[in-house]
């Protein structure tokens, strides 16, 4: 087995710990997103597609003891299943705020988890925050490759 191999059964072997508070603007984002069951919109620079645009549902953020990253935990719309996502490979995220299509889960409940608390009328100006960042991210992106 190669390096990569193995750590990556290292990885599936080791404990997960739920991730249910954060200060970083991303985790809190996806940890909402978790709560209310609405879809993120994001780009992913991982995978076998990095640079893909994907809508994904978040189900819950969680470290794996051993590993440094955060993982999020989700079904992807966009391959049509549950997959895990590195945050530090997330390079842009907004909410899709659409209500129309919320995440059922299919699988028993998970325990409820601690809602971060964001403070009166905080949480609609994390989201505006958040959508100027995916912006200025992408429009860096876009011009770093001219």
């Amino acid at each position: 087995m190669g390096s990569d191999d193995e750590r990556l059964e290292r990885w599936h072997d080791a404990d997960q710990v739920t991730v249910q508070t954060s200060r970083d603007p991303l985790a809190r984002l996806l940890l909402e997103a978790c709560r209310t069951g609405d879809g993120v919109d994001i780009i992913y620079f991982g995978g076998t597609t990095p640079g893909e645009s994907r809508v994904i549902c978040p189900r819950r953020l969680f470290k794996v003891k051993g590993f440094d990253s955060i993982y999020v935990e989700a079904y992807c719309r966009t391959r049509g299943e549950n997959r895990n996502f590195r945050l530090d490979k997330i390079k842009l995220a907004h909410p899709t705020y659409s209500t129309a299509q919320r995440f059922q889960p299919t699988t028993p409940k998970q325990p409820p988890q601690t809602p971060v608390s964001t403070g009166s009328g905080t949480g609609c100006l994390m989201y505006v925050v958040a959508g100027i960042l995916s912006v200025l991210t992408l429009l860096l992106i876009v011009f770093r490759g001219i």
